[in-house]
């Protein structure tokens, strides 16, 4: 028996027919679901009338499709160069934006509590992490290579950015390695390892 190769279209899976609202200012308002799943997803809308029949080409080129990102409670972003070289054990600073585009700050800044004025609450804040992967090299290994961390600012919210200057020193082995980011919040768990896509810099090491 051949296998199934094409699986048919459910309604609310990929096409989902929604009547559209018009808003007093010209334009239209219509209700969208969220997938489930964090990532990037291509929004379509396409114009049908009444009966379901659709507009014709010309009018559904009229309406531009979203790139919607769809976040989770733990999310974040990286920006930082793509590569970068140095000299065998020389120190190397990389300058990191983190985004937070959960739905959480990360942490909390200090404070006193509620309950009166002598009892404080301690700072939490999320950590960059930095570690060296080598792509082939001969002599070092991760665990021969100090890792780098830097603090971010306690309570960075969500939708905030924070740049952060990681200092790291490049092994004593030239050539080709990774330097790998990932954040760990205020309790220490890894964002990587919850699926979050760690900051990724390509180094070339000299002798």
């Amino acid at each position: 028996m051949a296998p199934e190769l094409v699986t048919a279209e459910v309604p609310g899976e990929v096409v989902a027919p929604v009547a559209a609202t018009r808003l007093s200012t010209g334009g239209w308002s219509v209700p969208v679901h969220l997938p489930t799943t964090p990532g990037l997803y291509r929004l379509v809308a396409t114009l049908h009338q009444p009966d379901g029949l659709a507009y014709d080409a010309a009018t559904q080129a009229l309406v531009p499709a979203l790139v919607v990102r769809v976040v989770g409670p733990a999310t974040a972003a990286y920006r930082v160069v793509p590569t970068a070289s140095v000299t065998a054990g020389h120190p190397l600073s990389l300058s990191v934006d983190v985004s937070n585009l959960g739905t959480r700050a990360w942490g909390h800044r200090a404070g006193p509590r509620s309950v009166g004025p002598s009892d404080v609450v301690v700072a939490q804040q999320a950590t960059l992490v930095a570690r060296w992967v080598p792509l082939g090299a001969p002599d070092d290994t991760p665990s021969a290579v100090e890792d780098a961390a830097a603090a971010l600012p306690s309570g960075l919210g969500a939708g905030a950015t924070a740049t952060v200057n990681l200092r790291l020193t490049a092994p004593r082995g030239a050539g080709e390695y990774l330097v790998v980011i990932d954040l760990l919040d205020a309790d220490g768990a890894s964002f990587a390892a919850n699926g979050v896509a760690p900051g990724i810099v390509r180094v070339t090491v000299t002798s």
